[in-house]
């Protein structure tokens, strides 16, 4: 069971290893600006609030994460070869959109599923998807190596996503499949579930707030440090940059979820909030190569803390009917809105401002949280690990 989903995550993140590198290398082709690009992003980040918001609640529906993970997985392939033929500025949005719409839920449908079905997933989880970042590492670096993208030509990246993608659907054909959750009927003979937000409580807003900024402050690495590197660097294969932060990202998937039980959420989310913030402002003091690729590391703390955090509070305070849900809402609101106000946010400023106070501003939007973590940091501690587990 582990195996199956281990290699899983490997082949989603290895398609990621292509889409968040190149994703805005085919848009710079196309001949649009940094401000256009930042907009087209949004699209395909407000196509990532819909999606896996849609999706999860599909999900939860008819009870078949599997499913709909093979229809989507067999989807995203053709929808990105579309976008590399498409000459204007509506379809090239409007197929963008619709890319990030059947490839967003991917991930939440992913970890819902995981969630349900491998043992002790407080335990496991991480176990699981560490494999999808060595997927992301072994793909970054092999295509740095090969110096097949050293001229990332927009068909070369369209087809080599293709094939991860092919891979993946035949990898999602090998998990199980979950059964429709039995809801709760409350004394009034309703379910508990018609309710939107039951069994959603403050420990999961917390990291929910904090992810959205984090990820809205991350948007200007996300989004546009592929052309960060070009521009100021002159460095036009960036796989092996981006891996670092893959790299580092690991021991946290790993072990991360022991610091969290030790220390608690709060702790974890402001440890997280000022790696991110350290991050940025280091990309916007323009210094040394070197110092650059060294601030990857802390990709540990931005990415891989928090992301721990959301899933060990999911799965310790969220019933599992709710599960999918509650992915769906990391999914669209923490990475899918946040993306898409950061991205056209951060576009609008590179444009006119330039890189260092671009990063400058999305240093200052991920210490945001800090607001709300600080003052609640006690009941956060206190209600996310000494409730009774989530089953």
């Amino acid at each position: 069971m582990l195996i199956r989903f281990g290699i899983n995550y490997f082949l989603f993140f290895s398609s990621i290893a292509i889409v968040a590198p190149y994703l805005q290398v085919i848009l710079r082709n196309k001949g649009f600006t940094a401000a256009a690009i930042g907009i087209f992003l949004g699209f395909y980040e407000v196509a990532g609030i819909l999606g896996p918001l849609f999706y999860g609640w599909i999900a939860e529906k008819i009870g078949r994460y599997r499913l709909l993970m093979l229809g989507l997985s067999v989807s995203v392939g053709g929808i990105l070869f579309l976008l590399g033929l498409s000459s204007s500025l509506i379809c090239a949005g409007a197929f963008l959109a619709l890319f990030g719409f059947f490839y967003r839920p991917i991930p939440s449908l992913q970890d819902a599923l995981a969630s349900r079905m491998i043992p002790d997933p407080a335990v496991n989880y991480g176990r699981v998807r560490i494999w999808g970042s060595i997927g992301f590492v072994v793909v970054s670096i092999g295509v740095q190596l090969s110096g097949f993208l050293d001229i990332p030509g927009t068909f070369k990246i369209i087809l080599l996503f293709s094939i991860i993608s092919g891979l993946l659907f035949l990898s999602t054909l090998s998990l199980p499949e979950t059964e429709k959750a039995e809801h709760q009927e409350s004394k009034t003979g309703k379910r508990e579930t018609d309710s939107l937000f039951y069994g959603l409580h403050l420990p999961f807003y917390a990291v929910l707030i904090s992810a959205f900024f984090i990820k809205m402050g991350l948007t200007g690495y996300y989004s546009f440090f592929s052309l960060f590197l070009l521009d100021s660097y002159g460095i036009h294969s960036v796989s092996g940059i981006w891996a670092i932060g893959a790299l580092a990202e690991i021991p946290m998937i790993l072990y991360g979820s022991k610091l969290v039980t030790r220390f608690g959420s709060a702790a974890a989310l402001m440890l997280a909030l000022a790696g991110a913030a350290a991050r940025m402002f280091v990309y916007a003091s323009g210094a040394p190569l070197l110092i650059i690729l060294s601030a990857q590391i802390l990709h540990a703390f931005s990415f891989g803390l928090i992301h721990i955090t959301v899933v060990s509070v999911i799965n310790h305070t969220v019933p599992a009917e709710r599960k999918a849900f509650a992915m769906s809402l990391y999914g669209g609101i923490g990475f899918g809105l946040a993306g898409f106000i950061g991205s056209s946010l951060n576009g609008m400023i590179l444009d006119s401002r330039g890189f260092s106070v671009m990063f400058l501003f999305s240093g200052l939007v991920t210490l945001i949280p800090l607001a709300v973590v600080i003052p609640f940091r006690r009941k956060i501690a206190d209600s996310s690990f000494n409730s009774k587990k989530a089953q």
